[in-house]
């Protein structure tokens, strides 16, 4: 069961994506919003970093971009993962999106430090991105780590239901 509203961690109600002003974030965005529609969920834009009129003009410059409505755009400050953590906490989040970088080969991937505490103190379900694109398309294959934890058997069922609802074969 999910931690935080003692319910299995899906289906996905509220949907959170973490962005910075990247060059990525255009594409994480897109994902983010293709995920929204598809899991007809509440889709929550995460930003940690001083809002002034320049960075809320450029928030508004990319959401304007998009055809979706169900979304809002929450301004932290401070530390970047305690921060993502606090908003999936506050705001009940099922599933955190977050962008990840390759290094060297597709089984040794890099996350930085920010992607690696959210990942193993997030109380929800997280799907890295390790490749966003502006035209998003269903996954074609999910990978799942399987170690012998207390939540692999949740982890598992989790990723069946992403697998069913992306149709991927």
């Amino acid at each position: 069961m999910s931690s935080l509203k003692n319910k299995p961690a899906f289906p996905f109600e509220t949907i959170a994506v973490a962005l910075a002003f990247s060059p990525r974030v255009e594409a994480m965005l897109a994902e983010a919003c293709r995920m929204a529609v598809l899991y007809e969920s509440r889709l929550i834009v995460i930003h940690v970093g001083k809002k002034s009129t320049e960075t809320e003009h450029k928030m508004t410059e990319l959401l304007s971009k998009l055809s979706i409505e169900n979304i809002s755009v929450i301004w932290r400050e401070g530390s970047v993962a305690d921060e993502v953590l606090n908003v999936c906490k506050s705001e009940e989040v099922d599933l955190l999106l977050l962008g990840a970088l390759i290094k060297e080969s597709m089984f040794k991937f890099y996350l930085g430090s920010i992607a690696r505490t959210i990942s193993r103190k997030a109380k929800c379900s997280i799907l890295l991105y390790t490749e966003p694109q502006l035209k998003p398309k269903s996954f074609q294959r999910i990978v799942v780590s399987g170690v012998e934890h207390d939540k692999t058997k949740e982890t598992i069922a989790t990723a069946v239901y992403i697998s069913i609802k992306e149709k991927v074969a």
